[in-house]
């Protein structure tokens, strides 16, 4: 048989869909992540809470 598999396949293409959306939320939540962990580190103070409007 061939290794790829027929595009038509509905199967395949919600896994590869979720799993290249997963892939990307986990991505954007270590970036954030490291983001903070950089924030916290660098800021002497913490910083004060800023009020909504």
């Amino acid at each position: 048989g061939t290794a790829q598999q027929p595009s038509t396949t509905p199967q395949g293409k919600g896994i590869c869909g979720w799993s290249k959306c997963l892939t990307s939320i986990a991505s954007k939540i270590v970036a954030l992540c490291q983001c903070a962990k950089k924030l916290k580190r660098y800021s002497p103070a913490p910083l004060p809470p800023v009020p909504l409007p």
